[in-house]
């Protein structure tokens, strides 16, 4: 590389490393956060899974998976729930006690979101459940993990939520 171009180069990186571009996003969660002083961690590297767990396309490929330690249906139909606010908040008491069931209050625990408009998210998990609102207020599919724990919670664009802990566990 021509020594005049090599220089110019090193020194955007110096630049760019002095001072880094704030990050994107294009989502509505950290924003969220943000306003209602949550301490969070945005994270750009995807859904993590236990060893255990099968991953088919881009989701889990549950029949290949040890069963569920809980599974629940996460959804109202239209008649009962006509604006969804009980849908809403039934989402946010099954994933509440399954995130209670797998994790201490100090756990760091990670949304993932299977949208290119949102941020992947890692938190508290006593900060996770409270802000479930939040960090539940979507139609696709989210998925929550814990590390070392190796637990995962998925909640499918089908609102069925399901939480695989190790086999052997019993949460």
């Amino acid at each position: 590389m021509d020594p005049g171009k090599r220089k110019q180069l090193e020194e955007r990186r110096a630049a760019l490393k002095a001072n880094p571009p704030p990050p994107s996003v294009k989502g509505t969660i950290i924003p969220r956060l943000v306003e209602r002083g949550v301490p969070h961690e945005p994270r750009f590297d995807g859904i993590w899974t236990p060893p255990y767990i099968r991953i088919a396309g881009n989701g889990v490929w549950w029949p290949d998976c040890p069963e569920p330690a809980d599974s629940d249906h996460c959804w109202l139909n239209d008649a009962d729930d006509p604006d969804g606010s009980r849908t809403a908040q039934k989402r946010i008491d099954v994933i509440g006690a399954m995130i209670a069931r797998a994790t201490g209050p100090d756990t760091t625990i990670r949304f993932s979101y299977d949208t290119g408009l949102e941020t992947d998210v890692s938190l508290a998990a006593s900060d996770g459940i409270a802000h479930l609102d939040v960090l539940l207020d979507f139609g696709w599919t989210i998925w929550i993990t814990g590390y070392p724990e190796n637990w995962l919670i998925e909640l499918d664009g089908e609102h069925i939520a399901r939480l695989a802990l190790p086999p052997g566990s019993s949460g």
